[in-house]
C-alpha cells in the first residue's frame, strides 16, 4: 500500500537560519543598550552642566558680596549727651573692601546691642546721618577709594559709662560690618571720646 500524501508542508529550519536570528536578537539588545546609555549619558551631561553653571553663580554672588563689604576706615568716636550720663552719638569711618559695585549708603540698616537692649534702626531713620570725607562721584554708593562717615545717634540705646556694646551695620549687598566696643569708664558732658 502506498504511503499517503499530506497537503501540509513540514518546516524545515535550518541551523543557519537559528543562528542569524540570535545575532539579530543580539544586535537588536545592542541597540537598545546603546539608546539607554545614551540617555542616561545625555541626563547625566545636562545635570553637571546645571551643577557647574549654578556653582559658577554662586562664586560670583560671593565675589560680589566680598567685594562690596563694609570694613572700618578709620577710629570709632563717641560724645557723651548734655548730661554726662551716657553716649550722644557714634561716629564710624567706612570703606569698601574691594572694587565691587559699591554699598548704598542710604540702605544702611543699623542694629545695636548690649546686654540688655537690642536696638534695630532701619534704613532711612534720622537717626543714621552719613557725611562723606571722600568722594569720587555725586551719588550715594561708597565704591572703592571713598571714605563715608556714619553718625549714629544712640540715645535710646542707653550706653552708660563702662557699658559693652556691639554695633551691626548692614547693606543691601555684602556681609555685616560688626564692631564690639566698651564706652569709656567715665564721661563727662558733650566730651568726644575715641573708643577701642
Amino acid at each position: 500500500m502506498a504511503p499517503k500524501k499530506s497537503n501540509e508542508i513540514a518546516a524545515v529550519r535550518h541551523p543557519a537560519c537559528d543562528d542569524g536570528f540570535t545575532g539579530l536578537e543580539a544586535a537588536i539588545i545592542l541597540i537598545a543598550f546603546i539608546v539607554v546609555a545614551s540617555v542616561f549619558a545625555f541626563a547625566v551631561l545636562g545635570s553637571g552642566f546645571f551643577a557647574t553653571q549654578k556653582s559658577q553663580e554662586v562664586i560670583h554672588a560671593g565675589i560680589d558680596q566680598s567685594a562690596n563689604a563694609l570694613v572700618l576706615g578709620g577710629t570709632v568716636a563717641c560724645q557723651a549727651n548734655n548730661l554726662g550720663t551716657e553716649l550722644k552719638l557714634v561716629r564710624i569711618y567706612l570703606q569698601t573692601a574691594g572694587a565691587g559695585t559699591g554699598t548704598d549708603m542710604t540702605r544702611i540698616n543699623c542694629r545695636i546691642a548690649l546686654a540688655d537692649t537690642l536696638l534695630s534702626i532701619p534704613p532711612g531713620d534720622p537717626r543714621i546721618a552719613v557725611t562723606w570725607r571722600y568722594r569720587a562721584d555725586s551719588d550715594d554708593i561708597l565704591e572703592e577709594n571713598e571714605l563715608a562717615c556714619i553718625t549714629i545717634d544712640v540715645r535710646d540705646a542707653d550706653i552708660s559709662a563702662g557699658d559693652t556694646f556691639t554695633i551691626e551695620l548692614t547693606a543691601d549687598t555684602g556681609s555685616a560690618l560688626a564692631l564690639t566696643r566698651t564706652a569709656p569708664p567715665e564721661i563727662t558732658a558733650s566730651d568726644y571720646y575715641e573708643l577701642m
